[in-house]
């Protein structure tokens, strides 16, 4: 994909965290620097999660569904923030669908050159979203979701992240 990127990753050190948390004034700091990389390098996605372990350039959605690179038209997974190109807000039906209909605690357009993109933030805090959000969230995104022949594996309840909704896959 000329002039884009092709990997953006940040990593942050748990070390950062205060008392295993994320302050939200820095999350918001956050937040707003990735948006404006995602403008700068007319990311196609982006998304924020914190995942213990997540050092691979797959995400686990990927991972676990064997899914080796994702379309333009498509997301590679649902996290906690996520950045949509102006193609997946389309396939969602819109910039006033994804507005009006987005189940997250806050959802925001993103104007680009080539059309209107979304940010969509699923709860207020980094660290405090459950499963029946993230299903929700899933659900709404499964049009620009990967497709995949395989179901996720059945989760080991030791493992508590990554965050994968491991039903009805």
């Amino acid at each position: 994909y000329p002039e884009r990127a092709a990997l953006f990753n940040i990593v942050i050190d748990e070390t950062a965290l205060q008392n295993s948390r994320v302050s939200t004034q820095w999350q918001g700091q956050l937040v707003d620097f990735v948006t404006q990389a995602f403008l700068a390098l007319h990311a196609r996605t982006g998304f924020m999660t914190f995942e213990e372990g997540f050092l691979d350039t797959k995400t686990p959605y990927e991972q676990a569904l064997r899914i080796f690179g994702v379309a333009e038209d498509q997301v590679r997974g649902y996290f906690w923030g996520n950045w949509l190109s102006p193609v997946h807000v389309a396939r969602l039906g819109g910039i006033e669908v994804v507005l009006r209909d987005a189940p997250c605690f806050a959802v925001k357009a993103i104007p680009r050159s080539d059309g209107t993109g979304a940010y969509l933030q699923l709860t207020e805090d980094l660290m405090d979203f459950d499963d029946t959000s993230l299903r929700k969230l899933r659900d709404f995104l499964r049009p620009i979701l990967p497709k995949s022949e395989l179901r996720l594996p059945i989760p080991q309840p030791w493992i508590t992240r990554p965050r994968l909704i491991y039903d009805e896959e």
